[in-house]
């Protein structure tokens, strides 16, 4: 799916969304294709919730969660400074 098919059968709600064909460009996230893995009409706090229980079982995906009143998807690219421990 794209994000314009997202917006239309899933209207003025939050999505979480995989991210199943998507390429960096520009300290930007380009999400050419996506599966839709649930949406909330009521709020964030239960998509987010629903994205950590995702992220924890799945870290090689790529999961976010975005309202479909946004006309693009808009995700920006933070590169790591610093060691993990």
């Amino acid at each position: 799916m794209i994000w314009d098919e997202v917006k239309k059968n899933y209207p003025s709600q939050w999505v979480l969304i995989e991210a199943t064909k998507a390429r960096t460009e520009n300290d930007k996230r380009i999400i050419e294709c996506m599966d839709v893995i649930d949406s909330f009409k009521e709020d964030g706090d239960s998509a987010f919730q629903k994205y950590l229980e995702f992220h924890k079982a799945h870290k090689d995906r790529e999961y976010y969660i975005y309202h479909t009143s946004n006309d693009t998807l808009d995700i920006g690219v933070k590169k790591w400074m610093g060691v993990r421990l």
